[in-house]
């Protein structure tokens, strides 16, 4: 698993970059049979100056890269310890949708198959209720 992290307009303090590394840390459990080599996180933390309103406003942005599938989440708070909590909450989020999806996807062709082949007349899924009497 390979960590990028980057700064904009602001210092990265030891501090900030381990904060940053603990809450990545979390996703290390979703890819530990995968290859480690393959996952890149880009983490990038900014304090913004353009367009602001009242006090500092602060960015953060994660750029997951993991079998060739990008996953981009950002996030704007007031705080950076906020910004980066909830950027990983909301990837967390993300990546559980996918992982859903893919698990979905496969059931629904596993039953496909299995209503197309229609192996046993005592199957759930058969191809004419007449051919069962």
């Amino acid at each position: 698993m390979n960590i990028s992290i980057k700064a904009k307009n602001i210092e990265l303090t030891g501090e900030l970059k381990s904060y940053i590394e603990k809450r990545i840390s979390y996703f290390e459990k979703f890819f530990k049979q995968s290859d480690q080599d393959t996952v890149l996180f880009e983490v990038e933390v900014e304090k913004m100056k353009t367009n602001q309103r009242k006090g500092d406003i602060f960015r953060a942005e994660i750029n997951l890269t993991v079998g060739g599938k990008l996953f981009r989440v950002e996030e704007i708070s007031d705080e950076i310890l906020k910004s980066i909590d909830l950027v990983k909450t909301r990837l967390s989020r993300e990546w559980r949708q996918s992982k859903d999806k893919r698990e979905t996807l496969l059931m629904r062709g596993a039953r496909s198959i299995r209503k197309t082949f229609s192996l046993s007349s005592l199957s759930r899924f058969r191809r004419s209720s007449k051919s069962a009497k």
